[in-house]
Order: C-alpha cells, then structure tokens, then sequence
C-alpha cells in the first residue's frame, strides 16, 4: 500500500514525506468508536461489517481513480521494462520505495537503541516449494531472516493453511519463531537489553 497511500514518495532516490494520513475519515472513525453501540456493531454484527467492508472498497476505488486524473501517468519516452525489472538492481518503484522506507525504520531503531530485524513472509507456490518474497537489491544491507530454509526441512507438511490469505499453521507458526529466536540469539540482539526491563 506504500505507492496507495502515497504517505512517502521517492525523489532522486531519496525518501520524502508525502500524505499526511494514511486513511481519510480517521478522526471519524475515532468520534464514532467514542459510542458503545458502534463498537459493539463494529465488533458484532456482521452484516454492519459486510457493508463497511463494501463501502471501504468503493470508496478506496474513488480516491485511486481520483488519484489517477489529478496526476496522469506521464508518456513513457522509452519502452516499459518488464513489472519486475528496472535500472537499479532490478526492483520495481513500489519494492524500492518499501526498501527505503524500511531504511528509514532501520535508521530509527537504531538512533533510539533498539535493535531492527525484518521477518519475510516468503511465497507458497505449493506445499513444500516457497519462495523469497522480500525485494533485495545490491544497495541495501537491511537485516532479514527468512524461514524457508526451515520450511524445506519439514518434509512436506503442512505450514500454509490451504484455503486462508496465506495464513500459517501451528507447525508453520512454530518454524517462524524458532527461525526468528535463533536469528535474534545469533547476532546478539538482547545482549543489549537492560536485565531489569
């Protein structure tokens, strides 16, 4: 949603700050949960929540075609490079401009001492072939653990739910964390850590 939201935007490779808000109507939102029977439809009713799902999707549809005629694509001077190919290490602008920004929350963590690690979600192309998802070019030196190695040495089982959005399964749930422990003690992250806190 980095590119949707429009929140930063990229300018000779640099991050700049773009939209203020993320979502339109959030203060509405808030003003509206201030009331218990909202947010026990909010939470309840499922048909309250089939419309506001439904209004949501029109809604975001109106500002991406808005978005659209207040800034139209400019006439490409050469041929587009293919979806996934671009000059700069073959990323395209939504994964670079993802890639900076996680820089940037590198940049954070590290400035309030706190240690950064990115998990990546890798793909399922079939019960027990993944494949890296995280967009990776020379530039970065973002630090990232993946679980695929401990995916491909569970022998087939089941790690995705079959029919969910991609969602683990205990087992997969279980990889993940011990992935990411083993991660975490290796580079010392905690080593840091005040023992009182």
């Amino acid at each position: 949603d980095d590119l949707r939201a429009g929140l930063f935007r990229l300018e000779d490779g640099q991050l700049v700050r773009g939209n203020a808000e993320y979502l339109p109507a959030v203060e509405i939102r808030e003003f509206l949960f201030s009331f218990p029977i909202y947010r026990w439809l909010a939470g309840e009713s499922h048909l309250y929540n089939l419309a506001r799902d439904r209004a949501g999707a029109t809604v975001k549809q109106l500002l991406a075609a808005a978005r659209k005629i207040q800034s139209p694509p400019k006439a490409p001077e050469r041929p587009s490079p293919a979806p996934k190919e671009t000059e700069t290490g073959g990323l395209t602008a939504a994964e670079r401009l993802t890639v900076r920004i996680l820089e940037r929350m590198q940049e954070r963590s590290n400035e309030a001492g706190a240690e950064f690690l990115i998990l990546s979600v890798p793909r399922r192309l079939a019960r027990d072939t993944f494949e890296e998802a995280f967009p990776h070019d020379d530039e970065q030196a973002l630090p990232v653990v993946s679980p695929i190695p401990a995916f491909e040495s569970a022998d087939g089982a089941m790690l995705y739910w079959e029919r969910s959005h991609g969602h683990w399964t205990p087992r997969g749930c279980r990889l993940v964390a011990e992935t990411l422990v083993e991660r975490i003690l290796h580079d010392g992250l905690l080593d840091s850590c005040d023992e009182s806190s």
